[in-house]
């Protein structure tokens, strides 16, 4: 039988008592094991593929499942072979199971049904309706106590033979597809993400055990008929507040632009029950598709949601009270509405504090208080026109700078001089960040990562192949560890960050410990301090001392002024909204950054020289120009004379 089955594709086997069953599309392979002299049956049909087989235990008889619905049971195989036909399912049999004493048996399919059949009559069923998932197979106890049901969602179901349920072994559940992304609840410390159809999973990766499901839609799911896609309605999109005590959702439903339902909903976590209830329905929060969807993040309890919509306008939705003689609560309302230029928004960001939204209409990125909807600036770069997929503020000293990404481009702006300070040709599928760290990551199209901080165009760290060939990142999210550290301990940018991405193939994987990266892709890291085992954590605090027999190299400089201005720098680090006009300090600011030119001239090489000058390098970065630092006072007194266009400056 080797040479039958060697090249048989999809196959799929079953060993009965004295035989070996085997089918392959329209095939069906039997061989008898007991007699010396082979004996062997072949059957095809047509018109037919097989899908599922099962052997008899104690006799020559199989039954075989096709892609009609169909089950066949053939009986007397290797003489006048007989066949008997049971017909439920509408669609492909999945799998078919026969009971320890061959009586009964058990069939499941994608309309998520378990059957039960009587072989001598195959009028008698049971049903066991409305399971999790599509059933992909269907074991038995030896004793026939108890059956076990794996569902497509990697379930496992144990029920009794009454089809009394017993018990669930669920951990990750695995969607059909994951359009919400993934998101990170920080009060229960778990990945929210998509479930089954119309519910979200609340899974600890720590525990790697799943907290409990949400059903959010609170329909029964409604399974595909035969060469016909049913359309269920299904989570499109949900965001969580900072400290995890709302979450709001957006389902849809869209029949092939026959007929569209969409629906924003409000979540309260309700601390008795450890679990999220609804607050508020909305129907169709915008005319058409609701795009995106934002917390404002604030450490008040003044709570701000804002929607992007395809009618072209964003809405800023808020928690009113609504306590009257009726009722006592709260309730979610739209206080506001923005549009820019009749242009359909693509995506947004909140600033760290929530002092700043940032909406992309196409190729514009605009800026927008949220408590007032006033526009504070719109940023259009001539030369870059793609439409602009993903923003992400910086934090921490890095939170005036915006990351915008493309298709074909990721670009970082200051906030500060209306200006882009570095663009690289970049296709980026995912744009993800930690808030409680300056670094971000980006996944481009060809399944690279990149991991950078905004103020900097060099990545810290480059990863050439997220996933193996084939496969595409479906989701990501950068989470934060929670790990603590002692000040002695050099950290990496993945001592304090997880990142969890899943794949096209419905698998979640997380790095974040150095035995999960390659170090030889790792860039170089330079640290402020040299770690020894006879230094405190106070000995950082002053500068390191080096031997007598050791002469520092004496450092020149071809400026002679310091860079760093104390009334600039207090400038700058004020709120954006209370800055003057750029227009009318950009002089002051050129001017206060023109430097003399030194009177003796040093053997130091040109290169060499930058490098020592550090943070000087990147302040002549910010200016846009590549200048020749001894032609530097020069040409910053003409850029000081010139009329300030930011947009001329970029090349």
């Amino acid at each position: 039988m080797s040479l039958v089955y060697k090249n048989s594709k999809n196959c799929k086997l079953a060993i009965g008592a004295n035989f070996i069953a085997l089918i392959s599309g329209r095939k069906l392979f039997i061989d008898n094991i007991e007699n010396e002299k082979s004996q062997q049956v072949k059957i095809k049909i047509a018109k037919r593929k097989f899908t599922a087989i099962a052997a008899h235990p104690s006799e020559s008889a199989v039954l075989t499942g096709d892609d009609t619905g169909r089950i066949v049971l053939w009986q007397n195989l290797f003489g006048y072979y007989t066949q008997a036909v049971f017909h439920w399912h509408t669609l492909p049999v999945n799998t078919i199971c026969f009971s320890s004493s061959g009586t009964t048996f058990f069939s499941g399919a994608d309309e998520c049904v378990l059957v039960k059949w009587t072989v001598d009559d195959s009028t008698r069923k049971g049903f066991l309706p409305r399971m999790s998932n599509c059933i992909q197979q269907v074991g038995i106890a030896p004793e026939n106590l108890y059956l076990a049901v794996a569902s497509k969602d990697n379930a496992i179901h144990i029920v009794d033979m009454q089809f009394n349920p017993v018990s669930i072994i669920q951990e990750l559940i695995l969607g059909d597809e994951f359009p919400a992304g993934i998101h990170w609840d920080s009060k229960t410390r778990a990945l929210v993400l998509n479930g089954t159809v119309g519910h979200l999973q609340f899974y600890s990766p720590h525990n790697k055990q799943l907290l409990y499901n949400l059903d959010v839609v609170g329909m029964n799911r409604i399974t595909n008929e035969r060469d016909v896609q049913i359309e269920n309605t299904n989570i499109k999109a949900l965001a969580i507040s900072k400290n995890g005590r709302w979450m709001a959702t957006i389902e849809e439903r869209n029949d092939d632009g026959a007929f569209f339902e969409g629906r924003l909903k409000f979540w309260n976590f309700n601390e008795a029950k450890q679990s999220f209830q609804l607050n508020t329905n909305v129907e169709y929060a915008h005319e058409g598709k609701v795009l995106d969807l934002k917390f404002q993040p604030s450490s008040k309890e003044d709570y701000r949601l804002v929607t992007l919509g395809e009618d072209g306008f964003f809405k800023v939705w808020q928690l009113v009270d609504v306590t009257s003689v009726y009722t006592k609560g709260f309730s979610w309302r739209c206080a506001s509405s923005g549009f820019y230029r009749n242009m359909i928004p693509t995506t947004m960001a909140f600033s760290h504090d929530g002092s700043l939204l940032a909406v992309a209409f196409e190729n514009i990125l605009t800026t927008w208080l949220p408590e007032t909807i006033a526009l504070k600036c719109s940023l259009l770069h001539s030369t870059y026109s793609e439409l602009i997929e993903h923003i992400a503020f910086g934090t921490s000293t890095q939170c005036h700078l915006v990351v915008a990404a493309s298709k074909k481009r990721l670009s970082v702006w200051n906030l500060l001089t209306l200006s882009m300070m570095w663009t690289v040709p970049l296709r980026v599928t995912h744009l993800v960040t930690n808030p409680m760290s300056a670094h971000m990551g980006a996944i481009t199209q060809n399944n690279k990562l990149f991991i950078f901080e905004p103020q900097c165009e060099t990545p810290l760290y480059v990863h050439e192949e997220l996933v193996d060939d084939g496969k595409a990142v479906m989701a990501a999210i950068l989470v934060p560890t929670g790990r603590v550290y002692s000040h002695r301990k050099q950290q990496n940018w993945y001592d304090k960050t997880q990142l969890y991405i899943i794949d096209t193939n419905k698998e979640l994987h997380c790095f974040d410990t150095s035995s999960d990266f390659d170090d030889g892709m790792l860039e170089p890291m330079h640290f402020l301090f040299n770690e020894t085992e006879t230094q405190s954590a106070f000995s950082h605090l002053t500068p390191a001392l080096k031997s007598g027999g050791e002469k520092a190299s004496q450092v020149v400089h071809n400026f002679t002024q310091k860079l760093s201005n104390s009334k600039l720098d207090d400038l700058l680090e004020g709120s954006i909204h209370t800055m003057v006009p750029m227009r009318m300090i950009a002089h002051a600011i050129i001017n206060s950054m023109i430097y003399e030119k030194p009177k003796q001239t040093t053997d130091l090489d040109t290169n060499d020289d930058l490098k020592q000058l550090g943070n000087n390098q990147s302040e002549l970065k910010k200016i846009g120009k590549n200048i020749i630092v001894d032609d530097l006072a020069e040409d910053l007194s003409k850029i000081a004379l010139e009329p300030v266009t930011w947009t001329s400056m970029l090349t």
